[in-house]
């Protein structure tokens, strides 16, 4: 059976996107900054910060769906080994593509970097790694925020919220790319962008194939591992971070 055909939009007005929109960004994002300005550890405080983000947020979309009464957000029933090994193997065949594209990208940046005078920094969680940890805790909060916590919130709202709403007011494919493209461009980072996209792309397929968050999950956790290791183990020479 098809199961790219299950995946029904989210029936909801524009008023109401809008508003839970609203909402997510106050209790997600507001209310964690607030709390976390006494922190001094930049690392910890971008972890626990984070953290606190994505937990509200998860909390907040979780809560909406049930007010709302939004469609089942893994129909399918999936395996759990399958979800595993899908996400695995969906992992191990993109992650090459997605370097020699992040590669193409990065010549293309450094060299309107001089000629357009732009510039363009790495997210603050792999700035941080880059300069170096200095607590064991530290490397345990960032796999926890990276590899634990941002996969289920992102892919609860980009995929499940974002691309669901979207798939009520536009043909399959504009739904697609504007997820893909409001993803790329909330992580705010320019080197990231074009790999970012087309991971955005990817992981919407993923979900329009198996009618499941858990691979795209799965796939996007350790994507986000892969990228924690690269940062801490690669030399500037060879780091891409694009990711």
């Amino acid at each position: 059976m098809d199961k790219n055909r299950g995946l029904c939009p989210i029936g909801m007005t524009q008023g109401r996107f809008f508003g839970a929109i609203a909402g997510l960004f106050w209790v997600a994002f507001l209310m964690p900054v607030l709390l976390g300005r006494r922190l001094a550890d930049p690392v910890m405080k971008l972890c626990i910060v984070g953290s606190l983000q994505y937990i509200f947020g998860i909390i907040f979309l979780f809560w909406f769906a049930r007010r709302e009464r939004w469609p089942a957000i893994d129909p399918s029933g999936m395996d759990p080994v399958k979800i595993f090994f899908i996400g695995v193997v969906g992992e191990l065949v993109f992650y090459p593509f997605v370097t020699i594209v992040g590669a193409l990208w990065q010549k293309i940046l450094l060299s309107l970097r001089y000629a357009l005078n732009i510039n363009f920094s790495e997210q603050p969680l792999i700035a941080l790694l880059r300069s170096g940890l200095t607590e064991e805790r530290q490397f345990w909060a960032i796999l926890f925020l990276a590899v634990i916590l941002a996969p289920i919130a992102e892919e609860l709202f980009f995929r499940y919220f974002f691309y669901r709403f979207c798939k009520l007011k536009l043909p399959s494919f504009w739904a697609m790319f504007w997820t893909a493209l409001v993803f790329a461009a909330l992580h705010f980072n320019l080197a990231a962008f074009v790999p970012l996209f087309i991971m955005g792309i990817f992981l919407v397929l993923c979900y329009e194939r198996y009618g499941h968050l858990g691979p795209c999950m799965v796939f996007h956790g350790i994507h986000n591992y892969m990228t924690i290791i690269a940062a801490l183990t690669l030399p500037d020479n060879l780091w891409l971070g694009f990711c």
